[in-house]
């Protein structure tokens, strides 16, 4: 007998920059700052009776405290304790610590007037501390949250670089005219691709001398063998030279699974000293 579970995992969408108190599980965050990210572009698993899918969440960034990742599911034709059981309410990923798990495991169906079934269980919304946004606020870097789904040995890499519409730069004044540059990635010739603006959403303004005033966006080539190592070829920064200097490095990550890869970088911010991280993933 086969116990199929249909789980359709979606990823994540948010704002760039979120503040105040989202319409969280109050058993979990009362009293805290989180945000809600609802959930699209569903993901399938099937699993036979027995297996599970592991949900895999990862920080770029540990914390000086214990932080709490929470799921919410909408079970269509599946009930937990019967049909499926859950390692853990709540995914939580200790002081200092970057990774935290989430199994969701098929029971054996104990049915015998049963060949088959079909449980399918949604997980539509994530909540998490709002200081995991990708983001800068008040001169502040913070982490960020990347979600991974694992079927058994195959990683599932279903999240970009989280990433929203930016109105405004923080380091701009109301009304000075600042915008957005947008992020895009393309390959210009065999092996070797363009992130043109890698700092995505966010770029930077220097206020202080209406001259310079505006964004800097910039653009690196760079080279992936077939081992998936990234070598950097060239970078350019308008306004400034030397932007190499900004990387402080490069991963690419390949996915067997959808033959595609993750491209993570940790770069430091020319207004601050912290890590700044960038994920965008393409198939090549």
């Amino acid at each position: 007998m086969k116990n199929i579970l249909q789980i359709l995992i979606l990823s994540l969408s948010f704002p760039l920059l979120l503040s105040g108190c989202a319409d969280t599980p109050s058993e979990y965050y009362e009293g805290a700052n989180y945000v809600t990210f609802n959930l699209t572009d569903a993901a399938v698993f099937d699993l036979t009776e027995g297996e599970g899918v592991l949900l895999e969440v990862n920080m770029s960034l540990p914390r000086e405290e214990d932080t709490k990742i929470s799921f919410k599911l909408e079970e269509v034709n599946a009930r937990e304790g019967v049909d499926y059981v859950l390692s853990t309410k709540q995914v939580i990923i200790p002081k200092g610590k970057q990774v935290g798990e989430l199994i969701i495991q098929a029971l054996e169906d104990t049915e015998e007037n049963f060949e088959s079934r079909s449980v399918t269980i949604r997980i539509i919304e994530v909540s998490a501390p709002e200081e995991l946004v990708i983001g800068y606020e008040n001169g502040t870097v913070y982490s960020s949250l990347l979600v991974n789904f694992r079927d058994n040995d195959c990683p599932v890499l279903l999240s970009e670089r989280y990433r929203g519409e930016v109105v405004q730069s923080t380091f701009g004044a109301v009304g000075d005219g600042n915008h957005v540059f947008p992020a895009r990635l393309e390959e210009i010739s065999n092996g070797v691709y363009r992130f043109n603006n890698i700092w995505g959403d966010y770029v930077a303004y220097l206020t202080e001398n209406p001259e310079f005033s505006g964004g800097f966006p910039v653009t690196m080539d760079f080279r992936i063998d077939e081992q998936g190592n990234v070598t950097i070829i060239d970078a350019q920064m308008v306004g400034f030279e030397d932007v190499e200097i900004l990387v402080d490095e490069m991963e690419a990550i390949y996915d067997p699974c959808e033959d595609r890869f993750l491209i993570h970088m940790v770069q430091v911010g020319l207004f601050s000293d912290d890590p700044y991280d960038i994920y965008t993933e393409f198939t090549p």
